[in-house]
C-alpha cells in the first residue's frame, strides 16, 4: 500500500470515526499521522479497527482506535527495548553469531572480523539477499521520496557490495577447483610412470 493509498485510508477511518473523537484525539490524530502511522477500519466494519506503520502490512482488529493506537505503540516500544538489548549496534548487512557466554557475539564477515569463510559467504548472502528484500519492498513512486530514498540508496550499496563479495569469492573457489583439478592429472601421471618402471 502506498503512502498515500495509506493517508488516503487514514482519513476515511478518521471520517467514518469522526463523530466519536473529541478535539484531543483529532491533535494525536495529527502526531500519528506525521509519525507514518496510520490507524483506519477494516474494510468490513464489523472486524473493527488497525494499524499500519509506513510500508508495513496492516495490523488488526482492534475494538477500537485507541485500542489500536496503543498496540502499534507497544510494538514500536518492544522494537525499542529488543534492539536496545542488543549487546551491538547492528548496521545493514552485518552478520552475527553468539558463541557462549564466556566468548559473547562474534562479528562475522567483513574487514577485522573473525576469519571464517563458511560465515562470511553466509553474511554476503544475507545481505545481498535483505538489499533485495528492501529494494522490492519500496515503490518506484516512492523512489525519490525522503526516507525511502536514503533506504534505496543503502540497499543499493550493501548490494553491490555484498554481490563484489560473492563473485570474488566464487572466482577464488573455481580457481581452487581447478587447482585441485591439476593435482589429480599430475596424481595419475605419478600413478602412470610408477606402473611403467
Amino acid at each position: 500500500m502506498s503512502l498515500k493509498s495509506s493517508a488516503t485510508h487514514a482519513q476515511k477511518g478518521a471520517r467514518l470515526y469522526g463523530k466519536a473523537v473529541n478535539f484531543r484525539w483529532q491533535g494525536t490524530w495529527e502526531l500519528v499521522q506525521q509519525l507514518g502511522l496510520s490507524i483506519t477500519p477494516h474494510s468490513d466494519a464489523s472486524h473493527g479497527w488497525g494499524y499500519t506503520w509506513q510500508n508495513r502490512d496492516w495490523v488488526g482488529p482492534f475494538t477500537t482506535p485507541s485500542a489500536a493506537l496503543h498496540a502499534a505503540f507497544t510494538e514500536a516500544l518492544l522494537a525499542l527495548k529488543f534492539r536496545s538489548a542488543a549487546p551491538f549496534t547492528q548496521q545493514a548487512g552485518e552478520l552475527w553469531r553468539f558463541n557462549g557466554q564466556e566468548e559473547g557475539w562474534t562479528r562475522i564477515g567483513g574487514v577485522g572480523t573473525e576469519d571464517d569463510e563458511e560465515a562470511a559467504v553466509l553474511a554476503s548472502a544475507y545481505a545481498f539477499s535483505t538489499a533485495l528484500d528492501t529494494l522490492r519492498g519500496i515503490e518506484t513512486s516512492e523512489i525519490m521520496i525522503p526516507g525511502p530514498h536514503e533506504r534505496w540508496e543503502q540497499a543499493l550499496r550493501v548490494g553491490y557490495q555484498a554481490s563484489s563479495d560473492l563473485e570474488n569469492r566464487l572466482d577464488s573457489w573455481q580457481d581452487e577447483l581447478e587447482m585441485h583439478h591439476e593435482r589429480e592429472g599430475r596424481a595419475e601421471n605419478a600413478l602412470l610412470d610408477e606402473e611403467g618402471e
